[in-house]
Order: C-alpha cells, then sequence, then structure tokens
C-alpha cells in the first residue's frame, strides 16, 4: 500500500509538470490503491 501512494505521489507530480505521457495511470493507481484497502478492511471482519 505504502509503494503504491508513492507511486501515486511521483505519478501526480509528473502529470504537474507535464511530463506524464500517459495520465491513465493514475487512475489505475488510484483504483489499485482502493482495491488493496478493501481487500485490507474485509480482512478485517
Amino acid at each position: 500500500l505504502a509503494d503504491l501512494k508513492k507511486e501515486q505521489m511521483n505519478q501526480r507530480f509528473q502529470h504537474a509538470a507535464g511530463q506524464l505521457p500517459k495520465s491513465h495511470v493514475i487512475r489505475q493507481t488510484r483504483r489499485e490503491i482502493a482495491r488493496v484497502k478493501t481487500k485490507l478492511n474485509a480482512d478485517k471482519k
């Protein structure tokens, strides 16, 4: 989860600087983080 959040932060910086050619990867990373959080929450119950 921490690695995904770091990756997301780097992608945001690259996007803001105009250096991210494929902006859809931001959405993919956000959804992957949501999947991990959902799995962690389901395991708690």
